[in-house]
């Protein structure tokens, strides 16, 4: 079976710090506040699923689409 994307993202943390991958490592941890957010909403989901974090990484993108489009303006 294969991973969850949890675990990869954790997985990919570590191999960032190790790398002093300063970029990878912020966004990896901004979709993991962005998580956290969603868990601490309330009547919100208590654990993580692949599918919350589909969710979760999927508002996270177009956040940023909507950031580098009013920087470009």
């Amino acid at each position: 079976m294969p991973e969850s994307i949890e675990a990869q993202l954790n997985e990919a943390m570590k191999t960032s710090m190790k790398a002093k991958d300063k970029a990878t490592l912020s966004t990896i941890r901004m979709v993991k506040a962005a998580m956290q957010d969603t868990l601490n909403q309330p009547n919100g989901p208590t654990e993580t699923t692949d599918l919350l974090w589909q969710q979760v990484i999927r508002g996270y993108v177009k956040k940023l689409d909507k950031y580098r489009d009013e920087f470009r303006n």
